[in-house]
């Protein structure tokens, strides 16, 4: 049997391998392999079906956004870098809050954003896929919570347990965070709009999420008001019908 990547790596460096204790690593470890596989089992090839020299280029843009400062931190007694917010985009939002005055929030995706825009005064439904402390925090931290199945096959939250949570809602501002993913958050904007009238949308993982930006701008008839060039990006639009 032809022996792979993977098992010459096993093979060659084992106590290396064992040293690694962080799962981030080790999942950009094992997609280094699977694109050398790729690449080896198939070295003529010319179309590689995206716009990159990857086979897995979509993987690889998701890694390269996944790191985002020194995790275990805390700003103002909530969790900032990693998978949070960093304290200057918290620092951004209070900005954004004092000059354009929203006070009715809807956010897809519950956690440290819900008791963050709750302690800035504003009402918070949280709109979240999956049961977690993170929902408790929310809970507890003055947000109301909202559990919305979402299928990742369609990229799209239920359309009658949205309905639910949505109808009637009051929505000053919306917030996107949630689900992970530039095609898992595709739909957001467009699904939650039937239900809500926003008239700002602030939109974390902004550099990442670049396609759905362009995309929404140009349906909803989105403009810019403010962004901050942080790792991921915050980008803060007024809509305008």
């Amino acid at each position: 049997m032809e022996q792979t990547v993977s098992d010459w790596i096993e093979a060659t460096y084992p106590g290396r391998l064992a040293k690694i204790r962080e799962q981030q690593v080790r999942r950009v470890l094992s997609l280094c392999v699977a694109e050398i596989e790729s690449i080896i089992k198939n070295p003529e090839q010319t179309d590689l079906g995206n716009e990159s020299f990857f086979r897995h280029r979509d993987d690889f843009q998701d890694l390269i956004f996944a790191h985002n400062g020194a995790e275990d931190q805390f700003w103002e007694g909530l969790r900032c870098n990693g998978a949070y917010l960093t304290p200057e985009e918290y620092q951004f939002i209070v900005h954004c809050r004092e000059r354009y005055q929203f006070n009715a929030v809807v956010e897809s995706g519950a956690g440290e954003t819900s008791i963050f825009f709750s302690r800035l005064g504003c009402s918070v439904l949280s709109i979240e896929y999956q049961e977690g402390p993170w929902v408790k925090r929310a809970l507890e931290g003055g947000a109301q919570v909202k559990i919305v199945s979402f299928d990742q096959q369609l990229a799209e939250f239920n359309a009658d347990e949205l309905q639910s949570a949505l109808r009637g809602q009051r929505c000053e501002l919306l917030f996107i965070d949630s689900p992970i993913g530039t095609r898992n958050r595709s739909k957001v904007l467009e699904k939650f709009c039937i239900y809500l009238h926003p008239h700002l949308v602030l939109i974390h993982d902004a550099h990442r999420d670049a396609p759905n930006i362009y995309n929404w701008m140009r349906r909803f008839d989105l403009r810019i008001l403010e962004y901050l060039p942080s790792r991921r990006g915050l980008l803060l639009l007024r809509r305008d019908n």
